[in-house]
């Protein structure tokens, strides 16, 4: 009965010694699933993180050593787990037991690229209803992983796809397309993070023919010679260039300067600041050209900070 008894007692004994070998030996394996890699603030670390930006790790209760799958995307201190991130793509952060190099926790990580700016032509022509044409922004920097959307202010002037931009007229009018860089496709347009860019969208009616003829006038001050005097542009281009002094014989004393041109003839009697404003509307080689145009000279004088055509 005795013996019965010890056998009894050695067989639980073994039992349990096999039970503790077994803890022991998956210890590292249970260790690594309980821990995992967190800021230094004890708050989750992000799936997600964006290159320029750095962020400081850690794994609670134990000293690890962290290394990086690539040094190209995100960098990090062994010992300090201050994680750099340096470019878009995907890299796995891994911390080891200081003591054992055994592996206690990994985490992968995302890596977006926020762009500085985002890019358009800022004006459209289309010239007729049903005429089509493709917004195609860029980014700042060109590595910029962004998410591109695009909404129109008008649909019954022209309708844009949400991620193609492609642009159809519907009605003849005016309408504004804004283009939007996101972080990602799930992020709200209004978001503060987003870089936005406008383009303007005209669909008109272009009469038969395709150019615009551009008339120089240089007033009483001098003659345009031939070649600079006339024009013709295409509509819906810019002006491009414009006629300088050299440009013009003068009739009076070279003390007069051409300042620019201007759509609208200043009346005959100008005061100094009706000058001044009239300054500020002066044409530029971007001007749009939607018209024919004459375009009149805006002069100086060593009298007067403006000057008549």
């Amino acid at each position: 009965m005795k013996r019965h008894v010890w056998n009894r007692g050695l067989a639980v004994l073994i039992a349990v010694f096999v039970l503790l070998s077994f803890v022991k030996a998956s210890d590292p394996v249970l260790s690594q699933a309980a821990s995992k890699i967190t800021l230094k603030s004890g708050a989750a670390a992000p799936a997600t993180v964006y290159a320029g930006h750095s962020y400081n790790l850690k794994v609670a209760g134990v000293k690890v050593k962290f290394t990086t799958s690539n040094k190209k995307v995100a960098t990090i201190g062994a010992t300090t787990g201050k994680m750099k991130v340096v470019a878009p793509g995907s890299v796995k952060i891994t911390a080891k037991n200081a003591k054992s190099g055994k592996v206690v926790a990994s985490k992968t990580f995302h890596v977006l690229q926020r762009s500085k700016s985002v890019n358009v032509d800022s004006t459209l022509y289309l010239s007729k209803v049903g005429d089509t044409a493709t917004i195609k922004p860029t980014l700042t920097p060109s590595t910029s992983t962004d998410v591109i959307r695009f909404t129109t202010s008008d649909k019954e002037i022209a309708t844009v796809g949400a991620t193609s931009g492609k642009v159809t007229a519907k009605k003849i009018g005016k309408t504004t397309i804004n283009v939007y860089a996101k972080a990602t496709k799930a992020t709200a347009n209004s978001n503060k993070g987003n870089k936005v860019a406008t383009v303007t969208v005209y669909v008109r009616e272009i009469p038969g023919y395709e150019k615009a003829l551009i008339y120089f006038d240089a007033g009483d001050v001098g003659v345009i010679n031939k070649d600079a005097a006339f024009k013709e542009v295409n509509f819906g281009y810019n002006l491009g260039s414009l006629p300088t002094i050299s440009d013009i014989e003068m009739s009076v004393a070279e003390d007069y300067e051409l300042v620019g041109w201007t759509r609208t003839p200043f009346p005959e009697e100008i005061g100094l600041y009706s000058h001044i404003d009239s300054i500020n509307a002066l044409v530029t080689p971007e001007t749009t050209v939607d018209t024919d145009m004459t375009l009149y000279a805006v002069w100086k004088t060593p009298d007067n900070d403006g000057s008549d055509e």
